[in-house]
Order: structure tokens, then sequence, then C-alpha cells
């Protein structure tokens, strides 16, 4: 595909939300923001090759959330990634965006009670 394709931020009002809560995570997790909105990702291993800490993590539901390390390792960022996939509509082919979806904006020790994994 010779065009940009952006991954959808999904309540990306939530950003707002994490940077009240945690002000000197704001600048690294707007870079997090401004790499990952770009991104073309149609497996975890697209994922880890743009953010190489990146972590698949079972929770409760049986699904599996993606963790990014932010600011070194003092945040957490909890997601769901939908990715990128290629449909047949008909006798044409469409992409279709990929989508992250925000659930938390955690410091390592909020992380590591794993309440988190019991939500989602």
């Amino acid at each position: 595909m010779d065009y940009i394709v952006l991954m959808r931020i999904i309540k990306k009002n939530k950003l707002h939300d994490f940077f009240r809560e945690h002000r000197q995570g704001t600048a690294p997790l707007l870079r997090w923001y401004e790499v990952a909105k770009k991104a073309h990702w149609k497996k975890f291993a697209d994922v880890r090759e743009t953010f190489p800490s990146a972590d698949a993590v079972p929770v409760e539901s049986g699904r599996t959330a993606v963790v990014f390390n932010i600011k070194q390792n003092d945040y957490r960022l909890i997601t769901a990634v939908h990715y990128e996939r290629t449909v047949r509509d008909g006798s044409a082919e469409r992409l279709l965006k990929g989508k992250i979806f925000l659930f938390f904006f955690l410091t390592h020790a909020e992380y590591d009670k794993q309440i988190w994994k019991s939500v989602l």
C-alpha cells in the first residue's frame, strides 16, 4: 500500500485523565501516542518492532491486553489492540484500520497489584 493508514486511538480523551493523575508521565505518554497513531500493526510482533518492551498479557476474560512501558519503567499503559487487516468486499480488498483501546495508565506499583486484570 502506498498511503498511510493510522491506528485509531479509542477513548483518546482518556489521555487527559491520565495526564491529570500522573503529570510526570505526560511527555512520555504523548511521545507514545505520536508513534502509536502512525503505526501499521497487523500482529503483536509488529508492536514489538515499534515498542520492544511491550508485553502481551493474558487477563481474566481470556483476552490479551497489550502493556506498554512508559517513561522507562515508571508507568504502564494498559490497552487492547485490534490489528489492521485486509477484508474482501465483493471482488475488491479493503484495509481496515487498526484500533488501540486505552484502559489504564498505572504506576509500576499499581500495575504490580494486578487488580486491573480482573476488570478486562
